[in-house]
C-alpha cells in the first residue's frame, strides 16, 4: 500500500526557490506533486472531470504566475490548495446559481441539533454509504462543495461563507440540507 502524499506532502523549500527563480525543472517538479491532488480537489467539488482538468491548468498557471508571491509563512502546499479551492469555487459560481441563504431556517436549527446529538459520520446512515462517490454525483454542485469543503477538507462553516461570499449561515444550512438528501438517497437500494 503506497502512502497518500496529495497536499500533506510539502516539497523541499530549494525546489520552490528554484521555481520562484524561473526553473523548469523545478516547475515540472511541482506539478508532477500536485497536479493529481489538485484534480482530485476540483473533481469531488465540480463533480464535474472536464471542468477539472480545466481547473487544474488554470490552477497551475495562476500557481507559476504568482510563486515569487509565496513568502513562506505557511506551508506551499497549503497555499497551492487554497488556490485550487478558491477556483474550484469560482468555476461553481461562474457555471451555476445558487439558492437564496435566507430560505430554509429550519435547516439550520436541525443541523445545530444534529451537531449536538452526534458527529455527521458516527451515524448509521453515513455507514450505510457503500459509494460516496455515487451519492455526490447526485447532489447539486453547490451542496456537493460544501459537504466536501467542510467534512473532507475541513474548512469551517465561516471559511465556506467567505468563498462563495454569502453569510454563515448559507452554509450551516446547505450542509444540512445535503446531510438530509444524503440520508435520504442512502436509504434508497437502486442508485
Amino acid at each position: 500500500m503506497t502512502e497518500y502524499s496529495g497536499f500533506a506532502k510539502q516539497l523541499p523549500n530549494a525546489i520552490i526557490e528554484d521555481a520562484q527563480s524561473g526553473d523548469r525543472a523545478a516547475m515540472e517538479a511541482i506539478y508532477r506533486q500536485y497536479a493529481n491532488p489538485c484534480f482530485s480537489l476540483a473533481n469531488r467539488i465540480t463533480g464535474n472531470k472536464e471542468a477539472a482538468q480545466d481547473i487544474v491548468h488554470i490552477v497551475f498557471v495562476k500557481v507559476m504566475k504568482n510563486i515569487g508571491k509565496f513568502d513562506y509563512s505557511g506551508s506551499f502546499a497549503g497555499w497551492f490548495r487554497q488556490i485550487a479551492v478558491n477556483e474550484s469555487i469560482a468555476y461553481l459560481k461562474s457555471h451555476h446559481k445558487y439558492i437564496d441563504d435566507t430560505e430554509f431556517e429550519e435547516d439550520l436549527v436541525m443541523y445545530e441539533q444534529h451537531l449536538n446529538a452526534n458527529s455527521q459520520f458516527e451515524t448509521r446512515w453515513w455507514e450505510a454509504c457503500k459509494d460516496l462517490s455515487t451519492l455526490t454525483q447526485k447532489l447539486s454542485e453547490q451542496a456537493r462543495a460544501v459537504l466536501i469543503l467542510h467534512e473532507i477538507e475541513g474548512y469551517s462553516h465561516q471559511e465556506i461563507a467567505a468563498l462563495f461570499g454569502k453569510s454563515e449561515s448559507f452554509s450551516k444550512q446547505s450542509l444540512a440540507r445535503t446531510l438530509q438528501r444524503l440520508k435520504r438517497l442512502s436509504s434508497i437500494k437502486e442508485l
